[in-house]
């Protein structure tokens, strides 16, 4: 009998021991979860997410034939109908980028490089960013028309390659434009017809790839756009 009661008192003994062990175990580890969401909490208050920089919305005007226009002494007015420059307008109304074309070597002089180089120069200082649409031709390019530069005709595709890669790290170095776009409705292709995009789709490509890297290499800041008329 005495060793029934010893063994009950033991067994006893051990369940208590047990118990209290797991009862430990249990409160251990609800410590260690409130002392870990505290140290989280903690370093959420001293080590703060960075904040997401919102992207700057373009808000453009396309207003190449200004430096044109402006030899006639036009006046402008703003909307509470009242005499302002017309830059001061642009810039008051909110925008904030100015497209320009560029002509390699236009009849008239108006779009090549001299004036816009010069009207871009003007349009910085007021704060404007500029889009400059580059043609790689001397007038209009569009799906209709890729008419290569006068001056580049009858080069060799090597010739015209390096010619186009040359002139565009000019344009880049000398304008330095926030956004530049790799000719203009290049549907068909550019500079014509060594560049036409289906009778000679590899040279097409590129023609595209080798201004592009000029780019690059001369302003890496300055963002590249490829224009495809018709999306």
């Amino acid at each position: 009998m005495a060793g029934l009661t010893t063994a009950i008192f033991l067994k006893t003994h051990r369940m208590k021991i047990s118990g209290i062990w797991e009862l430990w175990k249990t409160a251990g580890l609800i410590l260690l979860i409130v002392l870990c969401e505290a140290c989280h909490k903690e370093n959420r208050k001293t080590k703060p997410l960075p904040e997401e920089t919102p992207t700057r919305f373009i808000s453009a005007a396309d207003i190449s034939f200004f430096p044109e226009i402006e030899q006639t002494h036009p006046v402008f007015y703003n909307l509470n109908n009242q005499p302002q420059d017309f830059l001061r307008i642009l810039k008051d109304s909110g925008i904030n980028t100015i497209r320009l074309r560029l002509w390699v070597s236009p009849a008239s002089g108006h779009s090549g490089f001299e004036e816009v180089r010069q009207f871009s120069a003007q349009l910085q200082d007021l704060g404007f960013q500029i889009w400059l649409t580059v043609h790689y031709s001397d007038t209009w390019a569009d799906p209709a028309h890729q008419k290569t530069p006068t001056q580049w005709q009858g080069l060799s595709y090597n010739n015209l390659k390096d010619s186009a890669e040359q002139y565009t790290r000019k344009v880049v170095k000398h304008l330095q434009p926030h956004y530049i776009q790799i000719g203009n409705e290049i549907n068909p292709g550019l500079l014509l017809p060594l560049g036409n995009r289906f009778s000679n789709p590899d040279q097409y490509l590129e023609l595209l790839t080798v201004c592009a890297q000029a780019v690059r290499s001369t302003s890496p800041d300055t963002r590249v756009i490829m224009h495809y008329a018709g999306l």
